[in-house]
């Protein structure tokens, strides 16, 4: 268990992929890092948010329960930008299901071009699909580096639905490495290529964050 910050209030903590953030409903024999927490803290804790099972980063939980209210209120008004990377194959829709809905837009791809995708996303009982029922999701996407067979991407979910960055990719044609839910064909070790890597507190002052630092990262994994 890798600690990135801690105080009175909350223990910010780097997920390593394949590792659950909070326990299941079902008896589950995998790792969830919740449990590991509270076993170091010898104390209750409070998840603020969460990360799929599949992904790396940083995840935050407080220590009182005061605490776990206000900040979960930073992340449902969107007071934190949160930053992902992500590696994805170059577009294609050969994964996409021809009996379900896609445009298949084009999209130019160069380094730095950016994009903000606005979406309906309904969560399904395993997996997210676009819906006009569905929830408004909003995700800022950049460009970062290009090989002859992948493409590096900065990513900021503006809103945080369930499998947003990963459906959101797959439906515009770039399946994330490794996510064989949402249309991989790419071989990944262990969970898929997206990792948390930053959260920016700075938007709030340093009273309403409760003293915590204006960023909270973590090293880059997928550099």
């Amino acid at each position: 268990m890798k600690i990135i910050f801690e105080d009175e209030n909350f223990i910010f903590v780097d997920k390593p992929s394949e590792v659950l953030t909070v326990p299941p409903r079902m008896k589950d024999s995998r790792r969830v890092l919740g449990l590991e927490i509270q076993n170091y803290l010898k104390k209750q804790i409070f998840p603020v948010h969460r990360l799929d099972y599949e992904v790396s980063g940083i995840v935050c939980f407080a220590k009182k329960e005061k605490a776990h209210i206000q900040a979960q209120k930073w992340f449902e008004t969107n007071q934190v930008r949160k930053s992902y990377e992500a590696i994805t194959s170059k577009q294609s829709f050969s994964h996409w299901p021809s009996q379900v809905a896609n445009l298949k837009t084009l999209i130019p791809i160069d380094i730095g071009n950016s994009f903000t995708w606005e979406s309906k996303i309904l969560r399904g009982k395993k997996r997210s699909f676009m819906s006009p029922n569905g929830a408004l999701a909003i995700t800022e996407a950049q460009v970062e580096r290009l090989s002859d067979e992948q493409i590096h991407w900065l990513l900021f979910p503006v809103t945080g639905k369930p499998h947003q960055l990963r459906l959101e990719l797959s439906y515009r044609g770039f399946p994330i490495h490794g996510d064989t839910l949402y249309g991989s064909k790419h071989i990944q070790q262990h969970g898929i290529a997206l990792n948390s890597y930053k959260l920016d507190l700075s938007a709030m002052t340093k009273e309403q964050r409760l003293n915590l630092p204006e960023v909270i990262e973590v090293e880059r994994l997928l550099i």
